[in-house]
């Protein structure tokens, strides 16, 4: 999450927005909208001293390199679970009418740009660390479907990225990201990209495959990075020395004091796998409507109103005024100008607890939800394990529940290259109990609920994504309603 213009939003959700796009909407504004946003602008608090941003050096690159805390987490996250596929991260990408040489030479100048794609991680009882491997340590295994019947080609191709794309990744064994190419037509194929989450994040994947299209297309040639993720993590590791954010530590422990993990209603039956279930239900044209008026007219972001919804359904189910949820952030990348194009892991976890009781209008629950993301955002620097006692913060007890929302307009990817996405099944461990995830495009708002196997039913699961949509139908109908009225 970042401040844009003062107010508090995800940066998924101004990923890929120009200035022109906040000019357009700024001028779109009614007066009344206009003026709520002042309102909004004057209440809301300052940057903090940190967001000053300061020039990240070049580190040493003689010897190995410190593992960067997002990094640690993902790491953490992995040994508390031996073996498990919740941080691969695949895409898989159809071109066509492409010269499919000339695209691979592509991908490989990508790879021999961001250090990150090809670093090797080193675990070690003496300190992990991450060691920077020349291009040619990235391995593009090539198959062609060529020779094969029109008729079965594409079906035979589509079957072979799936079993290569979803193909365990680890850690010690493997380097964490490779690529492969599905040759379909003399001018069509489909690249697999794989990456093991320690190296990267959703946003790593557009600056990529923006840096894709542009290699490709020979537009100007990119600039040179200033510095890379290895520099990152020496500069993090030195700057949040634990004696530096005692205090911030302090203000996380602070205030989850008396919280309760929030008890889920388990029924997995016993011995259920990690695997994930996910539930997938796309919002009425009319409810995407209604939640962009509510934004402009409230001056919040989809996030927090998104949140306040969430946090209905989960103080039902778990039968609580106290909800504790928490997001993902990555704040350096946007604090830090020369972080913007740089391909690297730089999300971190912060708890968001909430209020509920009282039984307040939806209105009035979303003005506590915006008040706890914006606290929670003058202290979201700190890394998570310095504030949770658990070794593997992403699984803790106060990490069970997320909300994600990524907004994919206007980020431009690919679309030069006349490339589509290759949907693949998510059959991967979960990294939650539970998580509500939105992407929205330019057509359309889709939520995932995902959902651990060995924390739910299927059947439970689809019960939790009918009742969500429809409590933010309810919600945005009328805000000033009670939540209690809110029965989906």
């Amino acid at each position: 999450m970042i401040r844009w213009g003062g107010i508090l939003i995800l940066e998924e959700e101004c990923a890929g927005m120009a200035e022109n796009d906040v000019r357009t909407q700024l001028a779109s504004l009614s007066a009344a909208e206009r003026l709520a946003l002042a309102k909004r602008l004057i209440t809301v608090r300052p940057p903090t001293a940190t967001a000053t941003a300061e020039k990240i050096p070049v580190a040493d690159r003689s010897g190995p390199l410190p593992l960067a805390w997002p990094m640690r987490v993902v790491l953490a996250a992995e040994r508390s679970a031996p073996g498990t596929t919740a941080w691969l991260e695949p895409r898989a990408i159809r071109y066509s009418g492409v010269d499919v040489d000339r695209l691979v030479d592509a991908y490989r100048a990508i790879v021999a740009r961001h250090e990150m794609l090809r670093t090797r991680i080193e675990v070690s009882p003496n300190g992990d660390c991450m060691r920077v491997q020349p291009p040619s340590a990235v391995s593009v295994e090539t198959v062609d479907v060529r020779a094969l019947p029109s008729e079965t080609r594409m079906a035979r191709a589509l079957e072979l990225v799936r079993e290569h794309a979803l193909r365990p990744l680890g850690i010690e064994r493997d380097m964490p990201f490779d690529l492969s190419v599905c040759r379909v037509a003399d001018d069509e194929a489909i690249l697999v990209l794989r990456a093991h989450e320690i190296i990267c994040d959703g946003l790593a994947f557009t600056v990529l495959l923006n840096d894709v299209r542009k290699t490709y297309a020979s537009e100007d040639t990119l600039p040179p990075l200033e510095v890379q993720y290895g520099d990152f993590a020496v500069w993090e590791h030195e700057r949040y020395a634990p004696e530096k954010i005692e205090a911030k530590v302090r203000y996380w422990r602070e205030r989850l004091v008396s919280a309760v993990p929030l008890a889920l209603p388990r029924d997995a039956p016993p011995g259920a796998s990690r695997r994930a279930h996910a539930i997938t239900t796309p919002f009425k044209v009319e409810t995407i409507e209604r939640l962009d008026g509510f934004t402009r007219t409230w001056a919040v972001t989809h996030y927090v109103i998104l949140l306040a919804a969430f946090n209905v359904l989960l103080s039902r189910i778990c039968e609580t005024d106290d909800v504790v949820t928490f997001a993902t952030t990555a704040t350096h990348r946007y604090r830090q100008p020369e972080l913007l194009r740089v391909v690297g892991r730089f999300m971190n976890q912060i708890p968001i607890r909430v209020d509920v009781s009282g039984d307040p209008t939806f209105a009035e629950l979303v003005e506590r939800c915006g008040a706890t993301v914006n606290d929670g955002l003058a202290n979201e620097d700190v890394p998570a394990m310095a504030v949770f006692d658990s070794e593997s913060p992403v699984d803790g007890p106060f990490c069970r529940v997320l909300l994600n929302y990524a907004d994919m307009r206007g980020t431009g990817i690919v679309t030069r290259l006349h490339a589509s996405g290759v949907p693949l099944p998510i059959d991967r461990d979960r990294k939650t109990a539970l998580a509500w995830v939105f992407f929205r495009t330019e057509e359309r708002v889709i939520a995932h609920l995902v959902g651990g196997e060995d924390w739910f039913q299927v059947s439970t699961l689809e019960r939790f994504a009918s009742q969500l949509p429809r409590i933010v139908d309810l919600a945005l109908e009328d805000p000033k309603r009670r939540i209690s009225q809110l029965h989906p």
